[in-house]
């Protein structure tokens, strides 16, 4: 039984990390840090990639 529960903590820390990962990327998205780069660019380069 603990070793169940210690592998659900540990993937919940996984989905907690991946999460504040996507959260970190969205922040730079939304305001990016470079002066050459506009936020249309960034819209472009998301769109195109899919």
């Amino acid at each position: 039984m603990d070793a169940d529960l210690a592998r659900v903590e540990e993937s919940d820390e996984e989905i907690a990390d991946t999460w504040q990962d996507i959260l970190d990327l969205s922040a730079d998205i939304a305001e990016p840090r470079g002066p050459s780069c506009s936020s249309r660019e960034i819209v472009v380069i998301q769109v195109s990639a899919r």
